[in-house]
């Protein structure tokens, strides 16, 4: 991890970001030089400590972030990657950021992330009511996000777990969507199926056209539910 400054050519990064939609470049750019940004860059697989997320927001700028349930030597879920322009612990701009969601921040590849600590969100409503209500928007769709997602890893079908557990793999990745695979008896233990069962819903999803398999390497195609991810 290496601090940086914020250069000009971020910008654009983060105006990708769902929270800043419908404002302009002038309102985002002082929106987050007001607030003392801080940039760091990160090489891939470095954990993002919780002392740097304490009261804070990130915004990936480059490369990606991997968020993971729990603590990192603990059993983790992948519960979904931002990619460039999506944020992460939005809750500390509501002035919420003392209370951090208890997860794990892997880098994906070399990454770039601006971090915004924690606003008063009676000012924020007041200067910025786009980014307020914006904000709301986001943090609704993400309960939505995860309650879908709790419901496929608890009691879908093989299928739908393996689509899942594939199309959160493949976001942010930098091989255009490939998911390289340690083995398929890792992956029904991942999944806590059967390899019969993860067979045959390989084979499924492949005549349906949302995946291709080459060896251990999985292509996933972008469909509606990994757009649903990325927003």
């Amino acid at each position: 991890m290496t601090a940086s400054q914020w250069v000009a050519s971020d910008l654009a990064a983060a105006m990708r970001c769902p929270i800043f939609a419908g404002c302009t470049a002038d309102e985002v750019s002082g929106f987050l030089l007001s607030r003392n940004v801080q940039v760091f860059d990160f090489l891939s697989g470095e954990e993002i400590s919780r002392d740097l997320r304490q009261n804070c927001w990130g915004v990936v700028l480059s490369g990606s972030v991997r968020i993971f349930s729990g603590r990192r030597e603990e059993d983790t879920v992948l519960l979904n990657v931002a990619g460039v322009g999506n944020g992460f612990d939005i809750a500390a701009l509501t002035g919420r950021g003392g209370q951090m969601p208890y997860t794990t921040l892997i880098t994906g590849g070399k990454s770039r992330v601006a971090f915004v600590p924690a606003g008063n969100v009676t000012q924020l409503m007041r200067v910025y009511p786009a980014i307020v209500a914006n904000s709301l928007a986001f943090l609704t769709g993400r309960v939505v996000f995860l309650n879908r997602r709790i419901h496929t890893l608890s009691c879908g079908s093989a299928e739908e777990r393996l689509l899942d557990y594939l199309t959160t793999e493949s976001m942010g990745s930098e091989s255009g969507g490939l998911v390289k695979l340690k083995s398929y008896v890792e992956l029904a233990d991942r999944l806590s199926i059967s390899r019969a069962s993860l067979y045959r819903a390989l084979s499924a999803l492949e005549e349906a056209a949302l995946i291709r398999r080459d060896g251990k390497m999985i292509t996933v195609f972008r469909t509606e539910r990994q757009q649903s991810y990325e927003a």
